[in-house]
C-alpha cells in the first residue's frame, strides 16, 4: 500500500504528512473494529436484554428524535428549501463547464 502511495503525486504534500496520513487510516479501522467487535459481541447488561430505555431525560431524547425524523419524512420541503440556493449555484456550475 505504501509503495504506490508514496510513487503517486500525494507525496507532493511531503512523505511525512504522506505517511502520517497513511497510519492514522490504518488506526481508525483498527479503533473502529475493535468497537464494533466490544459493542455489537460483547457482553450484555442487563437493560440491554430487556431493551428498556431506563431514565427519563434519555425517553425524553428519544421521543424528540424520533418525532423529527416524522416530520422530516413527512414534510421534507422546508427542509430541502435549506439547499435550494446551493443546489442552483451547483447545477449552474455543472451546467456551464459540461
Amino acid at each position: 500500500m505504501f509503495n504506490g502511495v508514496f510513487s503517486s503525486g500525494v507525496t507532493k504534500y511531503g512523505v511525512l504528512d504522506t505517511a502520517v496520513a497513511g497510519i492514522c487510516i490504518i488506526l481508525s479501522a483498527v479503533y473502529m473494529l475493535t468497537m464494533v467487535k466490544k459493542i455489537c459481541y460483547g457482553n450484555m447488561s442487563a437493560a440491554t436484554e430487556r431493551g428498556t430505555v431506563s431514565s427519563p431525560s434519555a425517553r425524553v431524547a428519544l421521543a424528540v428524535i424520533v418525532v423529527v425524523i416524522f416530520v422530516t419524512g413527512v414534510f421534507p420541503k422546508p427542509i430541502l428549501q435549506l439547499t435550494n440556493d446551493t443546489v442552483d449555484a451547483i447545477l449552474k456550475y455543472m451546467k456551464t463547464t459540461i
